[in-house]
C-alpha cells in the first residue's frame, strides 16, 4: 500500500517518468490507485461504465467508485472529496459534483458489496473517517488528522462495509493491527493511513510521514485452507465457511478480539475480553 502520489504540481514530473504506453521508467509491482481531486480521472472512469483507468500497464486509477477484485481479493473503493451541500444534493442521481462525491456513490458500493454477498478485504479512500472507535474509551472521537482529509462518508462506509483493512490517505502515517471496532467488538479491523509519496523522506528520521507499507493479505480460499490446517495464527475473521473446519480449542471465545485474517497476530497480544454486546451504535 502506497501514499497520494499524485496530488502536487512538483510532483507531477517525477510520475510522468512512469505513465504512458512506454514509461522511462517501471515499478517492480502494479499500483492502484484513487484521487481525492482529480476531476479528469473520475468523469472518465464514469463515462467507461465505473470501470478502471490505466495510466500505464502497472498504473491503474480504480475508479470513481465500486468494487473490485484484485489478485483474488475484493477491494472497496471512493475516490473524491467530502463535501457536505455537495453530498447531501437532492437534485438527480448523480454519484458526483464535480471531484465531491454524494450519498448515491457510497449507497452505489454498498449495493454492490450487498448484492455479491462477499466480505470486503481491503476499503480505499482518500480520506480518514471523521472518526474512529475507541476501545478504551468505548465510543467514537475525532482521529488525530487533518480536517481536511477526514469524512462522515468515510466513517459510515467503513462500518457498514466491515473490511478486513481499511486503507486511506492524508498527511500522517497511521497503522492499527487488529483492533475491535463497535460496540461489544462487533468487528476486527486494520487500519493503515499513509502520507504523501516522496522520495527523499528518511522514514527513521520522521515516522509520521511514511507513505507505504508491505501487507500481508490472504485471500478467503488461502484463509480457508489455514483454518483446515488448525493454524490458530489466522483467527477471527476467518470466511464463515472457514470456521467449520477450526478446532473448537481454537475458536475465538465470546467477546474475544481474534487475529485479523490475513495477518498473524500473537496471542500475548490479544486486547483484554471486551463487554457484552450491545446494540450497535449509528456509525
Amino acid at each position: 500500500a502506497c501514499g497520494r502520489f499524485l496530488s502536487d504540481a512538483q510532483d507531477q514530473g517525477m510520475v510522468a517518468d512512469y505513465v504512458g504506453t512506454s514509461p522511462r521508467l517501471t515499478l517492480p509491482a502494479p499500483v492502484y490507485f484513487v484521487d481525492s481531486t482529480s476531476q479528469v480521472f473520475i468523469d472518465k472512469s464514469q463515462r467507461q461504465n465505473h470501470t478502471e483507468v490505466k495510466l500505464s500497464s502497472q498504473v491503474i486509477f480504480l475508479g470513481s467508485h465500486g468494487l473490485t477484485e484484485i489478485q483474488g481479493l475484493t477491494v472497496g473503493f471512493l475516490s473524491g472529496t467530502y463535501e457536505e451541500e455537495a453530498f447531501k444534493s437532492a437534485w438527480g442521481s448523480d454519484p458526483f459534483v464535480y471531484s465531491n462525491y454524494t450519498v448515491h456513490a457510497t449507497r452505489a458500493v454498498r449495493r454492490e458489496a450487498a448484492r455479491q454477498r462477499r466480505r470486503v478485504d481491503i476499503l480505499l479512500t482518500s480520506e480518514w473517517p471523521d472518526c474512529e472507535w475507541s476501545q478504551q474509551e468505548k465510543k467514537l472521537l475525532a482521529p488525530l488528522a487533518d480536517p481536511r482529509h477526514v469524512s462522515p462518508a468515510v466513517r459510515k462506509l467503513y462500518f457498514a462495509l466491515r473490511p478486513r483493512y481499511l486503507v486511506c490517505t492524508g498527511k500522517r502515517y497511521c497503522y492499527r493491527k487488529a483492533q475491535p471496532q463497535g460496540p461489544g467488538g462487533s468487528f476486527i479491523g486494520n487500519f493503515l493511513g499513509l502520507a504523501q509519496a516522496s522520495a527523499d523522506i528518511d522514514f527513521n528520521e520522521e515516522p509520521q510521514k511514511r507513505w507505504w507499507r508491505v501487507l500481508h493479505v490472504l485471500t478467503g480460499p488461502a484463509l480457508e485452507a489455514a483454518a483446515r490446517k488448525g493454524d490458530g495464527r489466522f483467527r477471527g475473521l476467518a470466511p464463515a465457511g472457514a470456521r467449520r473446519f477450526m478446532p473448537r480449542r481454537q475458536l475465538p471465545r465470546p467477546g474475544e478480539a481474534g487475529g485479523a485474517g490475513g495477518e498473524p497476530i500473537d496471542i500475548e497480544a490479544l486486547p483484554p475480553r471486551l463487554p457484552r454486546p450491545q446494540q450497535p451504535a449509528d456509525a
